[in-house]
């Protein structure tokens, strides 16, 4: 029993330890200017480093808040860019109004494009979703011919929505690329 219990409480506490920002080692090594920029290039808010000082404060230490502070104002400066809105936004990230008013404007002309670049990629992956479906669907035994003949217009409309689809991702990408959002 007293094995069992010992097994809990360690995973227990590697799922904690899971959720905290940084672990007790972090804490103690941390480079706090370099992690306020890492924690700005990633989208986060400045307030995010009182995640640090909750996870940190549980072993005692005391996040350099001067340090955090000038490598965030560092690494924003980095992330609030036209093309970093671009990248951000195409891996599905998600704007916090992390930008100050001076460069917001430049980051959301990329992130809108990355944004809507996204939503059609999404697009294409449901309807060729749609199509593997359709494709076994037709080889059920027992199909009518009028059947076989919904589902084969059926394939042609969503073949025909992903050329369309496929025209306007480039279209998205050689405007971004015009802009110099992405090499």
């Amino acid at each position: 029993m007293n094995y069992l219990h010992a097994t809990a409480m360690a995973s227990l506490a590697i799922f904690i330890s899971g959720c905290a920002s940084l672990s007790q080692s972090e804490c103690i090594s941390a480079n706090w200017y370099d992690l306020g920029a890492q924690n700005a290039m990633s989208g986060k808010e400045s307030s995010y480093v009182a995640e640090h000082t909750k996870a940190c404060g549980e072993y005692a230490i005391n996040p350099d808040f001067t340090l955090y502070k000038l490598g965030w104002l560092n690494g924003q400066s980095q992330f609030c860019t036209a093309a970093s809105g671009w990248r951000f936004a195409a891996k599905g990230g998600h704007y916090k109004n992390t930008c100050s008013l001076y460069n917001e404007r430049d980051f959301l002309a990329g992130f809108r494009l990355g944004k809507t670049k996204r939503e059609k990629q999404a697009e294409v992956n449901n309807i060729k979703a749609e199509l593997k479906t359709l494709v076994k669907y037709s080889l059920k035994e027992g199909l009518t011919p009028q059947q076989l003949a919904d589902i084969a217009f059926e394939r042609l409309d969503l073949k025909m929505d992903l050329r369309f689809l496929d025209m306007e991702i480039n279209r998205l990408e050689d405007k971004a690329q015009r802009n110099g959002y992405f090499y």
